[in-house]
């Protein structure tokens, strides 16, 4: 985290904890340690402790859930803040039995900010920029389907395709006029229509979770560089690709 030019000094390495505590406090009071940096390497080392996270999803035919599975944060050298592309994967069930599956990439930009008072390091200002479909597929009738091409003997796969048939009609004839409006956009794979459906409240939930306090990094007094961070630090900043904290004196 802090500046290698100045701690290489190879005397860091023979001393102990709490000199080496204090040495670094010197040079931050002194004035020769000013700020100190983390890279978008780092940063992400710390993302992949924290994932992957479920959202709910409502959906008016069953059951959604997102599952944030992974995310790539850089800091592009003009940029003043996060770029964050996350992989997700959106999941409908339909009376205990999954019928969508889609993965998609959501591209968000944030900035960081430093929490004083409560030593955190949060992320404000979220905006989504892209949401893409990847693939998607109605996982359950496909399945199904697949098995019964591969597995299924000829005889059979007439009966067994009756029987996926029903079950279609089962979506479709549900009290629910909006249950069987969805099923309808599933199953003519309208992916841009689907996504469409739900894609305010996607929004609302990414950006939800990337400025919740969960969604944070708490600065960690055993470690030596966040305690002095968090005795000293005035502000973090994205500059030059890279994390940017800012000491007072």
């Amino acid at each position: 985290m802090f500046e290698k030019s100045i701690l290489d000094n190879p005397i860091f390495d023979k001393v102990g904890t709490k000199a080496r505590y204090l040495a670094i406090k010197l040079l931050v009071k002194t004035g020769r340690l000013t700020e100190s940096t983390l890279t978008a390497d780092e940063l992400n080392n710390l993302l992949d402790d924290q994932l992957p996270i479920t959202l709910s999803i409502s959906d008016n035919s069953g059951n959604g859930k997102l599952i944030v599975e992974s995310a790539l944060l850089t800091m592009p050298e003009a940029s003043n803040c996060f770029h964050v592309n996350l992989s997700c994967k959106l999941k409908i069930t339909v009376l205990g039995n999954q019928v969508y599956e889609a993965a998609l990439t959501a591209a968000m930009t944030a900035e960081p900010y430093y929490q004083n008072e409560t030593k955190k390091i949060v992320l404000q200002n979220g905006l989504l920029d892209k949401i893409t479909i990847l693939n998607d597929e109605l996982t359950m009738m496909q399945q199904v389907q697949a098995s019964a091409e591969e597995f299924v003997p000829p005889l059979f796969r007439e009966i067994l395709q009756s029987s996926i048939n029903t079950a279609v009609n089962i979506f479709d004839t549900l009290s629910n006029t909006n249950t069987k409006e969805n099923m309808e956009q599933i199953k003519s794979d309208s992916r841009q229509h689907f996504l469409d459906i739900h894609h305010n409240e996607i929004e609302d939930k990414l950006i939800g979770l990337i400025e919740e306090e969960d969604v944070c990094y708490q600065l960690d007094d055993t470690d030596i560089e966040s305690r002095i961070f968090s005795e000293l630090g005035e502000s973090i900043t994205v500059k030059n690709g890279k994390l940017h904290f800012k000491f007072g004196k």
